[in-house]
């Protein structure tokens, strides 16, 4: 997965556009302050991910992207941090199915031989 480390005020300045691909991860990590990370443009949460209200130095939020499309986002705090991440691929497949529970659970091992005690004289 990709990853977004920044001390505040930053917000990944270098890039507000990130590509990714789906089933990828996405892993934000914040180092300082108190941030959010929020899915949508500002005042318009779209629901697709929220991390805590407020993540604080050395946290992380880590979102998985299972369709293709572009999420926008933004920290509800700081005006000056928002980016889209674009995710580029078909749609993640579905995890394989679990398997059926056993009708009885398997019989435990049997116990370790015991050791031989040795009694010595006073």
């Amino acid at each position: 997965g990709d990853s977004c480390s920044t001390p505040s005020p930053g917000f990944c300045a270098a890039a507000s556009l990130y590509n990714v691909h789906t089933c990828d991860t996405v892993t934000w990590r914040i180092e300082s302050g108190y941030h959010n990370v929020v899915s949508g443009p500002r005042n318009a949460h779209d629901g697709h991910f929220q991390s805590d209200d407020l993540l604080s130095g050395e946290e992380t939020f880590i979102v998985k992207f299972d369709q293709a499309g572009s999420y926008p986002y933004h920290c509800t705090p700081h005006e000056n941090m928002n980016a889209v991440i674009v995710v580029h691929g078909e749609p993640c497949p579905n995890s394989p199915p679990t398997p059926p529970l056993l009708a009885s659970p398997p019989s435990p091992p049997p116990p370790p031989p015991a050791l031989p005690t040795v009694t010595l004289p006073p």
